[in-house]
């Protein structure tokens, strides 16, 4: 290999990864806007949040002629329908990207919740308490597309988690509450959508 082509060569690996990173930030960008801040989530969260509220989302991967199902997974506690990005309890090829993205969308509502550890974090004088809770759900799992239930339980469990090494949050923003997710339960409704 001479040294004119060795350069060129480099140049579209180059080019090939920087499409990657690009990819990558776009991908992250989405994802990023999608949760949104504290309020539960931006748009596709909000058009997720609709179909858990009856409704159905037409952007969404159509339920009958998707080739694999991916969850879009949200909780509510009696206020407004919160979206639960991934903290590893489901494996990542059964998530979506994006809320609005997922052809099923896993609907739980808390029936009660008890929290079992307070997780503080200060930085810079603003202090931060991560609640985590053991709570009861009532499951629907709804296809996003038309909003039709594909799948239900009632008294599903779920343990909350260890306080992590980190805390993340918006400044101002105080406490968030954050329960169990009932992950077994899920998963088997879930493996039944097919």
């Amino acid at each position: 290999m001479d040294s004119q082509t060795r350069p060129a060569r480099n140049s579209r690996l180059a080019s090939s990864g920087m499409k990657r990173v690009v990819t990558i930030a776009i991908a992250m960008l989405m994802i990023l806007s999608a949760c949104g801040g504290g309020d539960g989530g931006g748009s596709l969260a909000a058009d997720a949040a609709r179909v858990c509220d009856g409704g159905s989302n037409s952007f969404s991967p159509d339920f009958e002629t998707v080739g694999q199902h991916t969850l879009t997974v949200l909780w509510n506690a009696g206020d407004d329908w919160t979206f639960a990005p991934s903290r590893g309890d489901f494996p990542d090829e059964q998530l979506a990207l994006t809320p609005g993205d997922g052809s099923v969308v896993a609907c739980l509502t808390i029936t009660s919740s008890t929290v079992v550890n307070e997780c503080d974090f200060e930085e810079e004088g603003d202090r931060f308490v991560l609640e985590l809770a053991d709570a009861t759900y009532d499951v629907e799992l709804r296809a996003q597309s038309t909003g039709e239930i594909v799948g239900s339980t009632t008294g599903a469990e779920g343990t909350a988690r260890e306080c992590p090494l980190i805390g993340t949050w918006d400044p101002g923003e105080g406490s968030r509450f954050e329960p169990g997710l009932p992950v077994t339960e899920v998963q088997a409704l879930f493996a039944a959508v097919g």
